[in-house]
């Protein structure tokens, strides 16, 4: 007997990183001044993913307490904060100097970060099959990077 699994890119399965409305909001504020924009509902749910995706990126995470932390960046500052761990973050963008910027770091960041979440749970999987005695068929990846597992039980 077989069973396939498809392990989809986060960006894909779950969306932008802010809502679309948030994202509207966003696009009609002005680029050329600093401002102070709406704070955001994120998809950033694990916290070990997201930093380790921000530092990849050459930023330092200054935690300030459980679940709020900042970084730094060229654009402005990014302020991630929730007040449970059953929700994803809330980013809070502070003194925005280019908004056009920001918005191509936050796409870019939520690429990256979909990628880390697909490949950390790509990872479990691959160990949760060999300690179970089944073995890996097949391992496919299509056009949109969902990985396809094949695997005999």
């Amino acid at each position: 007997m077989s069973l396939m699994l498809a392990l989809c890119p986060m960006v894909i399965a779950m969306g932008v990183s802010a809502s679309s409305a948030s994202m509207g909001l966003l696009l009609n504020r002005t680029q050329n001044a600093p401002c102070e924009l709406p704070i955001l509902t994120t998809r950033f749910a694990d916290e070990m993913i997201l930093k380790q995706t921000l530092e990849s990126r050459g930023l330092t995470v200054q935690q300030t307490k459980a679940d709020d932390f900042t970084v730094q960046t060229a654009a402005g500052t990014l302020h991630y904060f929730r007040t449970a761990k059953t929700e994803p973050y809330q980013m809070e963008a502070l003194h925005v100097k280019n908004l056009p910027v920001l918005l191509d770091a936050l796409e870019s960041l939520n690429r990256e970060y979909g990628c880390n979440v697909q490949k950390y749970t790509y990872d479990l999987i691959l160990k949760g099959i060999n300690e179970h005695g089944m073995k890996l068929e097949s391992e496919t990846v299509t056009e949109d990077d969902t990985i396809l597992l094949t695997l005999s039980l």
